[in-house]
């Protein structure tokens, strides 16, 4: 469902700006065992790729700067 869609998605936000592992960890410890449809979705969701989320964060930018640049949607 898109509940739950959404629920993975956020923790998986939440992983990636915390500097957790790699976008395919994150994406298979949220539920998604294709990391194409984790990249998809993610991307729908917030307007960028995970991998942009996790570069920002392991850039030093801090989960505040590192999620500012991503649309919320709930």
């Amino acid at each position: 469902s898109t509940f739950v869609e959404n629920l993975r998605l956020n923790e998986a936000q939440r992983r990636l700006t915390k500097r957790q592992k790699t976008v395919q960890s994150v994406a298979a410890s949220v539920g998604f065992a294709n990391p194409a449809a984790f990249q998809r979705a993610f991307q729908r969701k917030f307007g960028s790729r995970p991998s942009c989320c996790l570069q920002r964060a392991r850039a030093g930018h801090g989960t505040r700067a590192a999620t500012t640049r991503f649309r919320s949607v709930t």
